[in-house]
């Protein structure tokens, strides 16, 4: 039996464990999920002054659907925290939301991500799960929602901005109208 000297199990480092790798890794994510909310591009309302001049902008860009950032979709940030409610799962929730609905972002990693170590050591989170939510903003009804179980590194604005043109396309409340002549 060896018996450890108190200063030396002092000095041990007690932050390895599986909790503080997620609550690190949220961390990190937090804050680059909020930096995308920053307005990186100012618009200068006084440029901008009616739909045309809007249009032209939008034509100058001649931007792809991958390249749109949140600024330009118009979302505006509510609110972002870690919640570690659960033994098993540490999330990071995201509220947003534009002018007609709110965005519900929900990135979960699990306990038994940050147990598994590889060859050098390193301990090295590699999936999560993001459940992403839509709510109407007059009634706060449940509009609809995307699931995926993702790596950690490909959350980044892209992504998010695919999943919300995705749950916008596909639980999209606007249905024909149509005059049905005979």
């Amino acid at each position: 039996m060896k018996i450890i000297n108190f200063v030396d199990f002092i000095n041990e480092n007690m932050a390895d464990t599986p909790e503080e790798y997620i609550k690190l890794e949220l961390i990190k994510l937090k804050r680059k999920i909020d930096g995308f909310f920053d307005q990186r591009e100012e618009v200068e309302d006084d440029k901008i002054s009616s739909m045309s001049d809007a249009l032209k902008r939008g034509n100058e860009k001649d931007r792809s659907e991958k390249d749109i950032s949140f600024s330009e979709l118009g979302l505006s940030l509510q609110s972002s925290e870690i919640s570690k409610y659960s033994s098993l799962y540490d999330n990071l929730v995201v509220k947003f939301s534009d002018d007609q609905f709110l965005y519900n972002l929900y990135i979960t990693i699990p306990l038994e991500e940050a147990v598994s170590d590889d060859e050098d050591g390193k301990k090295k989170i590699k999936k999560c799960y993001v459940k992403f939510k839509k709510y109407d903003l007059d009634q706060f009804d449940l509009i609809g929602q995307i699931t995926r179980n993702i790596e950690l590194e490909k959350v980044d604005e892209d992504y998010l901005v695919g999943l919300k043109i995705e749950l916008d396309d596909e639980f999209d409340q606007k249905e024909g109208l149509g005059i049905e002549t005979e």
